[in-house]
Parts: structure tokens; C-alpha cells; sequence
């Protein structure tokens, strides 16, 4: 409603009203204007609007309707523009449509009025409704930045990478229409042009455009830097090359320009005296003490080198790179892709030569010069060839050099990142790196030096509070010693916001799903769902912006965001675990599941389609950059530790996203049969077969995309439960008594199939936490379907004295015992599992004694870490035990 400036006095209050969320109070004042004014427009739509957020949204459509029927038709913007805010969130944007449309009729000269329907569109990304608009108004109110909006409008139909689309071309012809015209005055509008041309990838159609229109920058700079680019495409390199000189004589630390002057040399046979004034550029900008032109140096040797001296040439600009900028963060990013470029033989010779660089006196630069140094080292791979007398004496040697430094940080702000914060995650590094190498892998050494990095990030984070990258790596590592309670209080201290929810929560999502419960999952995919709408709803609103500004250009960027946000890969999975988790945490409530299935199943990734158009907006460099990416399952063996879920390939991850919603699509068919109906769809046979060969595609893989054992039998007890399913399905719709044999060979494997599992998991304590979890929703889903087995036999109607006399009637009542025997051999699996869950709380680990580093309250630190590991295990094995009471009871 921010977009309400002024409105009559006596709305106010409404307004107060529904800001403050006091919609009772907001309803009531309605109806106080109602009363004394029926035909209140403004009121009726605001009662909508509280009716809505109260619950009622048939009373708020009826409300709607009232006043899109009314004669004559509303007419005033404040109260179209609040409507349209209700009908968007009834899902019902067609009555708002009307409305302007109906205002429109009756005062067609109305600019307002048509600019409101506009936006309509704009908001609700209808490009094309929004393109004959834009013309329609264009002709009638005779401004050329509505023909200007009817082109942006055309350009945002086109789907992304088809440069021969037809409407690139006809908005190319509106474009050079405005041109020969003389109409395009702005910056804005050029750029608006040269996306069109470069979308048709027409580099010649570009550098005219920006010759003839050159005067509309504002900056040489941006115009050299597009013709440059133009030049280049065209294959004009010597000109290209004479472009990018003047860029550099301009911005003498742009690395694009010399990258670009470094592409002409290479594509052309350019003479050596261009090859030997570029050196004398480089050489000459050296001495201004900037980063580019030193790597240009490297670049240049890279690529054009010759000879056997051109690796030695490398080494010593790598040397004088650090010399210069070693006391910068940047440095290592900088230089590591060159230093694969150097020999084997040349790795120790470079870190011997950088290591007499370091300052001897203790300083902060000293401690960058040590971080860049050390991270050369690893990339290199010294450190990964390091013993274990060897990693402990360089764990003590870096940790001695965080402490060193502390004191000269004392002036530093507590939400400042140290300059040692770096050391410490070398540290990490060092130990995991050391525990997943050893050989054979031994999972108890594993777990005490997570702990030992455990104990390091948080002596870090005790000197400052908000270092980001040692809480995400803290997270990974009680992740991976399967303590959810810790991995969640540590991610809660980074307080994600905003579009982090759709990046970052992936670390705290799939733990949730893997180590947490319904409870905790609900949590995690609420506030990832609750962004995702929110923001969307954001999104609509600022989309009306770049035509109010003339940002034309912007339009497209602002559908990509929207595109980012729609097919988010993340919220994705959210919705998907959030609907298990409602499943499962509603039991036995079986009319509450059956409406949250049938409300949001139809929000689920099952098809192929559906998933290729899926985007990863998750942040995995950013894990990368701080090595935490190296801290996942260290095989696939069963006595790894917790998996990383995002380690996995895309492929799979969108493999296992599709199973996972096709077995609540499959359930969903199965609730929603009943005993007069048994044929709950008639698309559960063909969604069971793509759910069959998708799985039969990912239990055969066998490159990286392959699943683990573990999980490989347990999705064989959904196919399992999903091809009985079938059997007894088409038994009841066809009368096909043969089809019981089908379905008695399945169900009775099902349950020594389960047995077998819960003593795998009972032989594997450290990660029996996560295959529990895994155990007991697919538990749940049994009993569900189970529930609408039932619904499939015929009953007994008592009144009417009918009873089952065809084969196939007689031959289903015969199985209701068999079913009762079932849930009864389901319940004793899932005693079993109780038990083995109470055990597993006694789970604890033993006293822990500090040896990998030096730190004066670490021993201490060790004690109280262990006491809150052994308190999380025991969370979560009691929060199962209480979900498998839950599970007992359905039985």
C-alpha cells in the first residue's frame, strides 16, 4: 500500500489498521463506511483485503466481484491499485484486469487509467498483453517512449540464446524506425538498441551504432570500451588492438583491456614491433605499482613465450608479483592460475624464493605474506604430501603465527575479519585433509579431528564474532559429525537474509533433512519458501520500474532475476522437504496429509522438463574459496561420515529431487482413492513407470552421479511399495486376480527388506543418525500406503446384505487379513528401531585430549564441546524414538 500518497481522512485508519495487521479492527471500520455508504468502492475492496488476510478468500473474491460488476465501472486509480493487490494474492489477477478494462471503456482518454493496466501487465509479466498495450497507447496518446515500451516489451518474449528469433528482428525495424526518426535522445536508449543487435550477435550493426550515436556518453572510457569489443568480434584486430592501448593510456589497472589487446595479438599476425610496443606498455605501467600490469606481464608470457626460458621468465614474475603484492589478500587468487604453468622441479625452487620474501618481524603484512604463501604451498600440493608428524608440526607452526598477531588487532572491531582468520582454516584443512587420507580410512580418527577443527574455528570465532567463513566451515564440520543442534546454532549466528535464503541455506537444508526432524526441516524450507514469495512479490512491484525510468535495457535483467527466483533449484527443494515433512509430522491425522498433499504436490519437480529448467543459485564457490568444499564424505563406503549433499553432480541432485517428488505425487494418487472409487487416477500407472526408469537410470549409474548402497536398497523399498501399489490397483479397476501374485511377491519382501536395514544401521553408530532419519519417513510412507490399500477391498454393507461375490471381490476381502498381519510385522520393525534409537542415545563420546595444537583454554574448551556433541546425539535420537511412537500408534 506504499504507493498510496494520500487518500480520504477517513480511510486512515483502515490503512493504520492493515499496516499494523490488526485486520479485525480493518474489517470493522469497513463495515462502519459500508453501512453509511454502500456504494463504497474503496471500502469494499479494503474489507477484501482484510477478509483475505483473515482467511476468507471466497467472502474477499465475492467482495472483488462486487465491485468489478458495479455500473458505472470504478474509476479511480487508488482503488484499482489496492484491488489489483488482492486479486494478485487470490490468485485471481483476471478480476483487476477487467476492472481497468471496464474504466477504460468508460473514459478512454484516461492516461492514468491506461498506465495502471500497463503496469498490471508489467507486473504480472504478461509481455505480450503489455506489448499491444504499450502500441495501443502509444497511438493514442502520441509519446514515443510507449513505442519505446512496446520494443522492450517485444525483446522480453524472446526465450534466452536465439539470436534468429523473429522478434529480435521486428524489434530491430522498430528500433531503426525510432533512429531515422531522430528519437533516441538517451544513453539509455542507445544501450536499449545495442541489446537488440547484440542479441542478434551483430557486432557490425553495434560499432555503427555506437560511431553514430557516439556523442550520448558520458565517459570515453564506455565508449571506446564497447567499439573495442565490436572491433575485436568483427575480426578488425589492428584496429581492435589500437582501441585497447588507448583504454589502458586511459585505466592502466583494467585487466579486461589488456586481456582484449592480448586476444588481438593472438588472433592476428600483428608485427613484432606491436608485440614489442605492448611490452613496453606493460613495462612502463609497472611502475605504477598496480596489479594489472603485473599480470599482464604473466599473461603476456603465457601466451606468446617461446623457448625453454619462458617457465624460468614465469617463476621470477611470480616472484616479483608477491614481492609487490604479497601483503594483499588478493595475491594467491591472482596468481594461481599460473601456477600450474611451472614444472614440477620449479614448485620447490618458487616457494623457497617467495619464503625468503616474508617479513621477519611480526606484522600484519607479514601474517597476509604467510597466509598467501602457505595457500601457494597447498596449491601446489606440499601440503597434501605432509605426514602426520610433519601436519602437526606445521598445525603448531601456523597456529603460533594466529596468536603472534592477535595482539596488534586489539584496535580492530569485533565485526572486523583478523588477518590469522585465514591461518586457522588452513589449519582445518590440513587435519581433515590428513584424516581423509589416511589409509585404510579410519572413521574414529576422522571424527576426533572434526572435533579438533571444531575447537579450532571456535577459539577463532572467540576473537571475532563475525567472520562468515569460519562459521560456514564450523557448520560443515558438525555437520559432518552429525550434530545438527550445533550445525543450526552456528548458521542462526550469520543471520541470512534475503536473496542468502536462496544461496547459503543449502548448507543448513539438506543437514535438516538428513540429520534434524519434520520439525526443523519446516523451519529451514519455510523461511526459503516465505523469501522466494515474498521476493517475488517484490520483483513484480520494481518490474514496473525500468519503464518509468526508461531503463529499457534493465526490463530483461529484471526477468532474468525473476527467472532465478522461478525455477530456483533451492526453493525447489524446499517445497519438496517441506511437503515430507508436513507429511510426516501430521501423523496419524490422515485427512490433514491427504490436504496437504493435494494442495501442493502440484508445486513438485517430477518431470524432466520441469527440471531442465531448474537454476542453481546456490553458492558453492564461495565454499570453495574457503576449502570447505574439500570436507565432504570421504567415500562412499558405510563407515564414511555424513555426506555433503552438495558435493553431488547436478544431474543427480536433479535425479534424486524428481524421485523424491514422485513418490508424494504416487502417494497422493494413492490417498485419494476411496472404497467406492478405487482407481484413485488414472495417471498412476504412467507416473509409476517414469518413476520405475528413473530409478532404474540412477541405480545403474556408475560414474560420479552414482548413489551410495545404502541408499540404493532403500529406494529399491519404494519400488517395491510403488509396483504392489500397482498390482493391487489394476486387481481392483480390472478384476485381474493374477495380479495379486504380483502384489503378494512384493509386500512380503518389504518388511525382511526393512529388518535388514535396521540392523545395517544398528552396525554403523556414526551415521545411524542420518540413516534412521532416512528409515523412518520411508516408514511413515509405508504406513500410508498401507492405509490406502485398505481403501481398496471391497467392504461389507450390512444394510443391504451385499458381499463380495465376484473372484476378484472375494479374492481382495481375503487379503484385509494379510494387511492387518502387515502393519503388525511393520510395527515390529519399528519397536526394533525404537529400541536400537533409545540405545544409540547412550551413544557418547569419551573423554578428548587435545594434541594438534597449542592453545592455552583448548583442553577446557575440548570437555564442554564433547558434553554438547553427546547432548545433540541425544536429541536426536529421542526426537526419532518420539516420531517412531508416533509411527507405532498409526500402525
Amino acid at each position: 500500500l506504499a504507493f498510496v500518497m494520500s487518500v480520504d481522512r477517513k480511510f486512515r485508519p483502515i490503512y493504520d489498521a492493515l499496516d499494523a495487521k490488526n485486520n479485525k479492527q480493518a474489517l470493522k471500520l469497513c463495515n462502519g463506511i459500508l453501512q453509511k455508504a454502500p456504494q463504497t468502492h474503496l471500502a469494499k475492496v479494503l474489507k477484501a483485503l482484510a477478509l483475505e488476510r483473515t482467511g476468507k478468500p471466497e467472502e474477499a473474491l465475492e467482495m472483488i466481484q462486487q465491485v468489478r460488476k458495479a455500473q458505472p465501472p470504478v474509476t479511480d486509480t487508488t482503488t484499482l491499485n489496492t484491488l489489483y493487490i488482492v486479486t494478485r494474492t487470490l490468485g485471481k489477477v483476471e478480476e483487476a484486469t477487467q476492472c481497468y478494462e471496464n474504466a477504460l471503456k468508460l473514459q478512454p482518454q484516461n492516461e492514468d487509467l491506461a498506465l495502471g493496466l500497463f503496469f498490471l501487465f508489467a507486473r504480472e509479466f504478461d509481455f505480450k498483453n503489455q506489448q499491444q498495450y504499450a502500441l495501443k497507447m502509444n497511438k493514442q496518446f502520441s509519446k514515443d517512449k510507449y513505442f519505446f515500451w512496446a520494443i522492450a516489451s517485444l525483446v522480453l518474449q524472446v526465450p534466452p540464446n536465439v539470436p534468429t528469433h523473429p522478434l529480435l528482428s521486428l524489434s530491430e525495424k522498430m528500433m531503426e524506425k525510432m533512429l531515422k526518426e531522430d528519437k533516441i535522445k538517451t544513453l539509455e536508449e542507445l544501450l536499449f538498441y545495442l541489446t537488440i543487435t547484440d542479441q542478434q550477435s551483430k557486432p557490425q550493426a553495434g560499432l555503427d551504432l555506437v560511431n553514430k550515436l557516439g556523442d550520448l556518453f558520458k565517459f570515453e572510457e564506455e565508449k571506446l570500451g564497447l567499439e573495442a569489443n565490436y572491433l575485436l568480434k568483427l575480426g578488425k584486430y589492428s584496429e581492435a588492438a589500437l582501441t585497447f592501448k588507448k583504454l589502458i593510456n586511459i585505466n592502466l589497472d583494467e585487466w579486461a583491456y589488456y586481456v582484449g589487446l592480448f586476444d588481438c595479438i593472438g588472433q592476428s599476425s600483428l608485427s613484432l614491433e606491436t608485440t614489442d610496443e605492448t611490452k613496453e606498455i606493460i613495462r612502463k605501467n609497472k611502475s605504477q605499482n598496480k596489479r594489472s600490469p603485473y599480470l599482464a606481464e604473466i599473461e603476456f608470457a603465457k601466451r606468446f613465450g617461446t623457448g625453454e626460458g619462458v617457465r624460468t621468465d614465469i617463476e621470477e614474475m611470480l616472484v616479483d608479483y608477491f614481492k609487490t603484492f604479497g601483503t594483499k589478500r588478493c595475491c594467491y587468487l591472482d596468481i594461481k592460475p599460473y601456477l600450474s604453468l611451472l614444472s614440477q622441479s620449479q614448485h620447490l625452487s618458487l616457494c623457497q624464493k617467495l619464503e625468503t620474501l616474508i617479513e621477519t618481524n611480526i606484522t600484519l603484512n607479514r601474517t597476509y605474506q604467510l597466509v598467501n604463501y602457505q595457500k601457494i604451498r597447498r596449491e601446489l600440493g606440499f601440503h597434501k604430501t605432509l605426514g602426520k608428524e610433519a601436519v602437526a608440526e606445521l598445525v603448531n607452526v601456523l597456529f603460533n603465527q594466529y596468536e603472534e598477531v592477535l595482539p596488534l588487532t586489539t584496535s580492530f572491531e569485533k565485526t572486523d575479519d583478523l588477518p590469522g582468520n585465514d591461518l586457522l582454516i588452513l589449519i582445518v584443512l590440513l587435519l581433515e585433509n590428513l584424516a581423509r587420507s589416511h589409509q585404510p580410512y579410519d572413521v574414529h580418527l576422522h571424527k576426533k579431528t572434526l572435533i579438533e577443527c571444531a575447537l579450532i574455528l571456535e577459539h577463532g570465532l572467540r576473537k571475532t564474532l563475525f567472520d562468515s567463513r569460519l562459521k560456514l566451515a564450523l557448520v560443515n564440520v558438525f555437520s559432518s559429525l552429525g550434530s545438527y543442534t550445533q550445525a543450526q546454532a552456528v548458521y542462526d549466528t550469520l543471520e541470512i537474509k534475503h536473496i542468502q535464503h536462496d544461496t547459503l541455506s543449502y548448507l543448513l537444508l539438506n543437514n535438516a533433512v538428513r540429520l534434524g526432524g519434520a520439525r526443523e526441516t519446516l523451519e529451514v524450507a519455510g523461511e526459503v519458501q516465505r523469501f522466494n514469495s515474498d521476493a517475488r512479490k517484490e520483483l513484480s512491484e520494481l518490474a514496473v520500474q525500468p519503464f518509468r525510468h526508461g531503463s529499457y535495457g534493465k526490463t530483461i535483467e529484471f526477468v532474468a532475476v525473476r527467472d532465478h527466483l522461478v525455477y530456483s533449484h533451492q526453493a525447489a527443494v524446499a517445497n519438496t522437504e517441506a511437503l515430507y515433512a508436513a507429511v510426516v509430522s501430521r501423523l496419524p491425522d490422515l485427512a490433514a496429509i491427504k490436504t496437504q498433499l493435494l494442495q501442493n504436490v502440484k508445486a513438485l519437480v517430477t518431470t524432466e522438463e520441469e527440471a531442465k529448467k531448474l537454476i542453481f543459485n546456490e553458492d558453492l564457490e564461495l565454499l570453495k574459496e574457503i576449502g570447505t568444499w574439500e570436507m565432504v564424505r570421504a567415500n562412499e563406503g558405510d563407515e564414511a561420515l555424513t555426506s555433503a549433499t552438495f558435493s553431488r553432480p547436478s544431474s543427480l541432485l536433479l535425479r534424486l529431487l524428481r524421485l523424491r517428488g514422485l513418490v508424494l505425487v504416487l502417494l497422493n494418487c494413492l490417498l485419494s482413492s476411496s472404497s467406492s472409487s478405487p482407481s484413485p487416477s488414472s495417471s498412476f500407472p504412467d507416473l509409476f513407470q517414469s518413476f520405475k526408469a528413473l530409478l532404474d537410470q540412477t541405480l545403474q549409474a556408475s560414474d560420479d552421479t552414482k548413489i551410495s548402497d545404502f541408499d540404493k536398497k532403500v529406494w529399491n523399498l519404494y519400488l517395491r511399495l510403488f509396483q504392489a501399489s500397482s498390482h493391487l490397483l489394476t486387481c481392483a479397476n480390472s478384476g485381474n486376480v493374477e495380479e495379486l501374485d504380483g502384489f503378494r511377491s512384493e509386500y512380503e519382501q518389504i518388511i525382511p527388506a526393512i529388518e535388514a536395514i535396521v540392523k545395517e544401521v544398528s552396525d554403523s553408530k556414526w551415521l545411524s543418525i542420518e540413516k534412521s532419519n532416512i528409515i523412518v519417513q520411508f516408514a511413515a510412507i509405508f504406513l500410508l500406503a498401507i492405509s490406502s490399500w485398505d481403501s481398496f477391498l471391497p467392504h461389507l454393507n450390512r444394510k443391504k446384505k451385499k458381499t463380495p461375490n465376484t473372484p476378484s471381490e472375494i479374492a481382495l476381502a481375503d487379503l484385509r487379513p494379510k494387511l492387518i498381519e502387515l502393519r503388525a510385522g511393520v510395527k515390529q520393525v519399528l519397536e526394533q528401531s525404537k529400541l536400537l534409537m533409545l540405545e544409540m542415545t547412550h551413544m557418547k563420546l569419551d573423554k578428548f585430549v587435545v594434541e594438534s595444537f597449542n592453545a592455552a583454554d583448548s583442553q577446557k574448551h575440548a570437555t564442554e564441546l564433547v558434553v554438547l556433541l553427546n547432548s545433540s546425539w541425544r536429541i536426536s535420537f529421542q526426537t526419532l524414538a518420539k516420531l517412531v511412537d508416533t509411527l507405532t500408534t498409526f500402525c
